[in-house]
This record gives C-alpha cells, structure tokens and sequence, in this order.
C-alpha cells in the first residue's frame, strides 16, 4: 500500500491485493492539503486516508464541484424551455438551501402566492 500527496490531489495505491491492483486518485480537492502532514493508515479490512488541510475552513465536498459552462441559447428554441433547462440546473447543481428556494418558489406559483399575481389583469 502506499500513498502520495500533492497540494491538491492524492494517489492512493493497494498492490497485490488477492492478486489484483487497486488505484483510487483525487484530484481537484475543494482546497489545497498539507501533503507533509497528510497520511494513510492500513487497518485489517481497510486503507484510511487522513488529508491534512492547508488553511482552516469547512468542506462540504471533497472534490471541488465542476464549473458550470454557461448556457447555449439558440434563437429558435422556446424560451420557456430555456429557463426550465436553467433552473433544472440550478436545482441539480445547488445546495440544499438552494433546492428550498426553487421549491418554494415553484409551489407559490403554483398556489397562486406569487408576490403581484393578486391583481386583476386588464386587457
């Protein structure tokens, strides 16, 4: 078994393993590591990887998440499409207090709570 650590990724390697290799690689970690301070431990049925943080904070992945590419827009899809495309993705990508919002603001459209829909509508 062993194990190398870069500032943001690491390589974990089990050779021989009932006759086989494992390979298990991280990069694009959500922030960098301490590799000097990182380690791996092997336990009787399990490899643990310790990854020592550079700077304090909360991680709420291990891997940073993907940059979203912007949109594609072509002229002659409909626009409700579109923004139904937009807001799937922010639903897929977002974090829960992210997903309640959308929620929200779907079953208030819905029930008819939508801020300015209580006027009537003149023609």
């Amino acid at each position: 078994v062993s194990c190398t650590f870069g500032s943001d990724w690491f390589d974990l390697r089990v050779q021989g393993l009932r006759g086989r290799t494992f390979r298990l690689r991280r990069g694009r970690l959500h922030a960098n590591i301490d590799p000097e301070n990182s380690k791996y431990l092997v336990k009787e049925n399990r490899v643990v990887v310790i990854l020592r943080k550079a700077s304090k904070g909360t991680w709420g992945e291990l891997v940073a998440k993907k940059s979203a590419a912007p949109p594609r827009i072509d002229k002659e899809d409909d626009p409700t499409k579109s923004i139904m495309s937009l807001m799937k993705n922010m639903y897929d990508e977002g974090d829960d207090e992210m997903k309640r919002m959308i929620a929200k603001a779907w079953t208030d459209s819905q029930d008819g709570k939508t801020p300015g829909r209580d006027k009537p509508e003149l023609y």
